[in-house]
């Protein structure tokens, strides 16, 4: 499935590694639920993101049932 959504947020959390640290957008939630949602994206989605801007986010069932989901890049 496929869902628009809005990002309201941008967040980084600082690292260690070499790779400077983890990139999450907070976007409006796709389904019954009432608080945002934040997703780990690549540094570069994160950088052409901006607060407002519409993505759209990609759900796939997996293994037991359990969903997981993505941002389009």
């Amino acid at each position: 499935h496929k869902y628009p959504v809005m990002v309201i947020d941008k967040n980084k959390a600082r690292s260690s590694s070499k790779s400077g640290g983890d990139y999450y957008l907070q976007v409006t939630p796709w389904t019954h639920q009432s608080e945002p949602i934040s997703i780990e994206v690549s540094s570069n989605k994160y950088n052409n993101v901006e607060k407002g801007d519409t993505v759209i986010v990609h759900t796939r069932e997996g293994l037991l049932g359990v969903s997981w989901y993505y941002i389009e890049q």
